[in-house]
């Protein structure tokens, strides 16, 4: 017999971090694209995705029943996909929740915690199973995610700007806002399946993590990771941050890296991995 940690009967379910808590069931998650309607993101701000059908069959984000082609939507995309080089490695095992990569990136981008560009969120779970012979296995898991912009090869926030705000810098793939482009009409942030992309009242414009640009250029890491006390934060080419720790680009609460291809590697609890097979 196998049941959750919470006592209730059928597959294991995880909790969204959010003020009002809502529940998601591994197959629900496992979902080969992003589910149409309602997602709650890490701060519990509610957001609808919009969807249509672009070619191929996927379900792609977009606005007005349109789709800007960012990447392409057939072989060309896939080609795209692979030339976006530099994205974050999060080890979902060391990070221990602390913030300290929010403050950093709060006193680099001088911005509030409310308009930090990254965030963390805990998330928790587990199931017991019960062995003919009346014992019990017992898997639980709880652990920190901290993400920011992903930097996505078909970046959803990217699709739905009518004002072509939003770029893609040439040779990193990285996401830059063009400050005199944006009118602040918070399309990106409702389109983002991350829940990344803020507003900036004060400005009316967007804001978004760009890897601390202006940083790296002059050979250093991001602030985040130069913050992270436990080592849980990497930088650098996605092929040599797969190499090093792996392809896994999602876990639970992210959404299906399938849906806008983040440049994202992820270490993630060997329990949490033993409860998804």
């Amino acid at each position: 017999m196998r049941m959750m940690a919470a006592g209730c009967k059928g597959l294991p379910r995880f909790h969204w971090p959010c003020d009002e808590r809502q529940e998601c069931s591994i197959a629900d998650w496992a979902r080969p694209c992003l589910p149409k309607g309602r997602c709650t993101c890490y701060t519990g701000a509610t957001v609808r995705p919009r969807f249509v059908e672009c070619s191929g069959g996927r379900h792609c984000c977009g606005s007005g029943g349109r789709y800007h082609d960012v990447m392409g939507c057939g072989a060309e995309g896939d080609d795209e996909r692979n030339n976006v080089s530099y994205g974050f490695h999060v080890d979902a095992v060391r990070c221990i929740g602390c913030r300290a990569c929010v403050d950093a990136c709060c006193a680099q981008c001088r911005v509030p915690d409310e308009l930090s560009c990254r965030t963390v969120t805990s998330y928790e779970g587990g199931v017991w199973e019960e062995a003919p012979d009346g014992t019990c296995s017992l898997t639980l898991f709880a652990y920190f995610i901290s993400v920011s912009c992903l930097h996505c090869a078909r970046p959803a926030c990217m699709a739905v700007c009518t004002e072509e705000a939003l770029r893609k810098q040439p040779g990193t793939g990285l996401m830059r806002v063009v400050s005199a482009l944006c009118t602040g009409c918070g399309d990106c942030a409702q389109a983002c399946p991350y829940g990344v992309v803020k507003i900036d009242p004060r400005h009316g414009v967007a804001v978004i993590c760009d890897a601390c640009a202006a940083v790296i250029e002059a050979g250093r890491q991001p602030a985040c990771v130069e913050a992270c006390p436990e080592d849980a934060l990497h930088f650098g080419e996605i092929g040599d941050l797969q190499a090093a720790y792996g392809e896994l680009a999602s876990i639970p609460p992210l959404p299906p890296a399938d849906a806008t291809y983040p440049s994202l590697v992820l270490t993630a609890p060997p329990a949490l991995l033993s409860a998804l097979r």
